[in-house]
């Protein structure tokens, strides 16, 4: 089988700069996420106090402000 002449831990040992600069976006990333929460003082109530019609909805409008932060829009 042609999969028999590889070396997969050389393979990613070769990766590795690959794989920490994937990490160290997702850490930033991350952070920045929670970050939003946190300062929009996010709660489990704005997750289902949901009408489905949108309308006074508090966790759409805190959510709003989380992706505003996060996006900085």
């Amino acid at each position: 089988m042609m999969y028999e002449n590889f070396d997969i831990n050389k393979i990613e040992k070769s990766l590795e700069e690959q794989f920490d600069y994937v990490n160290s976006v997702r850490d930033f990333n991350q952070r920045k996420v929670l970050k939003a929460f946190f300062d929009n003082k996010v709660a489990p109530e704005h997750f289902y106090t949901v009408s489905g019609y949108g309308h006074d909805d508090m966790g759409r409008e805190v959510l709003d402000k989380v992706c505003a932060q996060v996006f900085k829009a």
